[in-house]
């Protein structure tokens, strides 16, 4: 928990900055069995941005977030090994399962990614924005 003193010093740290870009998950948008504490701490996230876009606004720092998906890194490699042991199917099966909900039909890259940050970070004007980075899993209007 921050004390008062701590949190002014994170104020004098990010007043030095011009942005502040929170990486959430596609599962702030999604509700999923038994994630309940990942899916609300990511979502959480989102209402932190929001906040943090007024009250750092004035100041001209821009905070925005990013919710990727499925990401193709050892992690997510890992973590598609155990879900396709739990359920007795192989990797290989699984990821087909899971690329079926998928528009694009793929994981993104980790250069996707990069590429993503890369452009929030060279703007100007956006802030307070969430962009979904999912491979068309999740389209909000």
């Amino acid at each position: 928990m921050f004390r008062y003193e701590k949190y002014e010093e994170l104020e004098i740290i990010l007043l030095a900055a011009k942005h502040i870009l929170l990486v959430s998950s596609v599962l702030a948008r999604l509700g999923v069995a038994n994630y309940s504490a990942y899916c609300a701490s990511k979502a959480g996230l989102l209402g932190l941005m929001r906040s943090w876009a007024v009250q750092f606004a004035p100041q001209n720092i821009l905070v925005n977030a990013i919710c990727p998906g499925w990401v193709d890194t050892e992690m997510s490699q890992t973590g598609l090994q155990g879900i396709a042991d739990s359920i007795g199917v192989s990797k290989d099966e699984f990821y087909k399962i899971a690329m079926q909900s998928m528009p694009l039909g793929r994981m993104s890259q980790p250069e996707e990614i990069a590429d993503l940050v890369a452009y929030l970070l060279s703007q100007k004007s956006i802030t307070g924005q969430t962009i979904d980075i999912n491979c068309g899993v999740v389209m909000n209007s």
